[in-house]
């Protein structure tokens, strides 16, 4: 079995430290995620790893000896390793290029043999580059080359395989075809690691995932574990969305908005927003009044519509009803204690039926805001307010503090 326990391991480069106590461990048939930021440490640590940089404190072991202890050529039949820059400065065919993986097994002044030939053959196959063999390497967009040096990767036939970054010059196709491979590969027993900026793939692919912030773990676990809110917005700096996807059977992250200057964020007076939404109408208003940290509640509105489904997930107050049941006095009345409540009621241009007819009786209230039409027929609720809609980015102004804390839209 291959196995990777990194203890403590901190790493400095030109006189600023990295890693800071980084501790790992990993064993043949995973497939393990690092995630984190630009600049958080995920390549830095791919690279002691494998042992191409040295590391000032702790300990690494690769299957129980110790890292220092191995040769380069040992190390290499051991450890495989995909880097982020494939660029090369001489010219090889591809053939050539993937053919390098075979030189860890020749003994030295020695020569390809079949085998070599064939193992070389094979990992072009599996990774979909053979009508590429006999192009030149320089002749390559960066995604081909990214697959040239993941079949060298698979010719030296190593147990433990590390990526960095290997699907970021890839489009869509190849990504999916690459983690695939991956996962395919801890499957029949190899260790793999990769770094990944795509956090749903990540979560869809990954066994395991690490976090890394600054050059310190912050999360280690299932992707369930470490994709959370709350991690999100402290690695990222981001305000998301997590759903599961029943599609994959995965996580699915949708980032809302950056974190801006927490400083104006504090000292910004926010007004507190009611929404009349309904049938999606309000989708991305409301979207747009959570980047910009309105308070915002909604309702009255059935309780699988979409447009109440995202208010929930982006965890506004939402005064539902159950769906395909005429809207009742109680609701209406409820809904309207909470619109007393608000700084702004801002109405959508929801249809409107026997359903939703208690809708009307809360447009006779002050600060009301028409959303406008877009592509829409037939009876609505902001039929006869006689106001011009406003787009969404007039609302945010409207009720924005002139001159504070904007956002794009």
């Amino acid at each position: 079995m291959n196995q990777i326990i990194a203890n403590n391991v901190s790493v400095s480069l030109s006189n600023q430290q990295i890693l800071k106590e980084i501790s790992l461990e990993a064993k043949s048939g995973e497939f393990i995620g690092l995630i984190g930021s630009n600049g958080s440490g995920k390549s830095t640590l791919l690279r002691a790893l494998c042992g191409l940089i040295p590391f000032q404190h702790g300990k690494i072991n690769i299957n129980g000896k110790e890292i220092s202890h191995f040769i380069p050529k040992e190390m290499a039949r051991i450890i495989g390793y995909v880097p982020q820059d494939t660029s090369l400065g001489f010219d090889f065919l591809v053939r050539e290029i993937v053919l390098m993986g075979r030189h860890v097994h020749i003994p030295r002044f020695g020569v390809e043999g079949p085998k070599d030939f064939e193992t070389a053959e094979a990992a072009m196959a599996r990774t979909s580059i053979t009508h590429l063999a006999d192009r030149y390497v320089t002749s390559l967009s960066g995604g081909q080359r990214q697959m040239v040096f993941i079949a060298k990767a698979l010719a030296q036939e190593p147990g433990i395989l590390l990526f960095d970054e290997p699907i970021s010059a890839l489009d869509i196709n190849r990504q999916l075809q690459v983690l695939e491979l991956i996962r395919t590969l801890s499957y029949e027993g190899v260790l793999a690691i990769a770094a990944l900026h795509d956090l749903n793939l990540a979560a869809r692919y990954c066994d395991r995932l690490i976090l890394i912030k600054e050059g310190q773990v912050i999360a280690s676990g299932s992707p369930e574990e470490v994709l959370t809110v709350d991690t999100l917005q402290s690695s990222y700096g981001v305000h998301s969305v997590i759903r599961e996807d029943v599609i994959v059977n995965a996580r699915s992250i949708t980032a809302i908005s950056y974190d801006l200057d927490k400083k104006k964020r504090e000292t910004s007076q926010r007004s507190s927003i009611h929404v009349i939404a309904g049938a999606g109408k309000a989708s991305k208003l409301l979207t747009a009044l959570y980047r910009h940290k309105f308070h915002v509640t909604v309702g009255p509105i059935e309780e699988h519509d979409p447009d109440a489904l995202l208010a929930k997930e982006l965890g506004m107050k939402v005064i539902a009803y159950p769906s395909y049941t005429p809207m009742s006095n109680e609701i209406v009345e409820q809904s309207r204690s909470v619109q007393n409540q608000a700084d702004y009621t801002i109405v959508a241009p929801v249809p409107i039926g026997h359903v939703n007819r208690g809708l009307t009786r809360l447009l006779d209230t002050q600060n009301l805001l028409v959303l406008a039409q877009k592509d829409f027929q037939g009876p609505g609720l902001t039929d006869d307010l006689g106001q011009n809609g406003l787009s969404i980015r007039e609302i945010v102004e409207r009720v924005t503090e002139k001159g504070k804390w904007k956002v794009a839209l």
